[in-house]
């Protein structure tokens, strides 16, 4: 990978990913235009998480030269096509929305959407069963899980998924469900810590206006239930990565 070619990828991608690396403390609103910054211990996949988006950004304010960035860059890559669950679906979602999706959506949106899909399932899988509602509404609208590997790739990105959904609707399909199969496959298999999405929420929020080192983590949902969340979660995403505009 050429120098110039990873600065080309990551300046769509660098405003929101220096977001993320902000997002090891949590952020609430006080006053009108105030904003109070809440300390929290950050969980081991945020540090991760910040770790990335500093490098697109060493990689960018160097326009490319920074040769220990690119490195760092290769190393994540590589760990990611070696082993693709060994990054939280959050943090796999900020990778394919600042290297793949802006160098393969032209050509290869379908094999995206399937790799995307599954992420998206088994991180709504862990949503549902370590997350609370705060916390699973936090994902969704602040962090726009679903839309964000698209989203973080610029214009483009989102308009490659609409034409491939709204214009390729039985390819679209074919490429969730074989997102769905990859998410069985890894269900059980997964090298991350699935207990991620406590990371959010409210209560998280609380502990960290309250000055709270070790914040408890919601209360999981019972293993009796696992099967069923699955199942919602394969569902969720299935309707969430169609065309909604038209009944089906």
């Amino acid at each position: 990978m050429s120098a110039a070619f990873a600065v080309t990828l990551f300046l769509l991608a660098l405003t929101s990913l220096a977001q993320a690396a902000e997002n090891n403390g949590a952020k609430a609103r006080g006053n009108p235009g105030q904003t109070v910054e809440i300390k929290v211990q950050p969980q081991a996949w945020q540090v991760r998480r910040g770790d990335f988006a500093k490098t697109v950004n060493a990689i960018n304010a160097s326009q490319g030269k920074d040769q220990a960035a690119l490195k760092r860059l290769d190393m994540i890559l590589t760990d990611m096509e070696k082993s693709p669950m060994s990054r939280t679906p959050m943090e796999a979602m900020d990778i394919y929305g600042a290297f793949y999706v802006p160098r393969e959506g032209e050509t290869n949106m379908k094999s995206l959407l399937s790799m995307i899909s599954a992420y998206a399932i088994l991180g709504w899988y862990d949503a549902l069963r370590f997350g609370d509602e705060s916390g699973r509404a936090e994902i969704v609208n602040n962090e726009r899980f679903f839309l964000r590997a698209f989203a973080l790739s610029g214009e483009d990105g989102v308009k490659q998924l609409t034409v491939l959904i709204q214009e390729h609707p039985k390819e679209a399909a074919e490429a969730v469900q074989k997102g769905a199969l990859i998410a069985t496959t890894y269900r059980d298999k997964v090298q991350y810590d699935e207990s991620w999405p406590s990371a959010y929420g409210l209560q998280r929020t609380i502990c960290g206006m309250e000055g709270t080192k070790d914040c408890p983590k919601p209360q999981a949902l019972p293993k009796d239930k696992w099967n069923a969340a699955f199942e919602e979660a394969v569902a969720r995403v299935k309707h969430y990565y169609r065309d909604n505009s038209k009944k089906n």
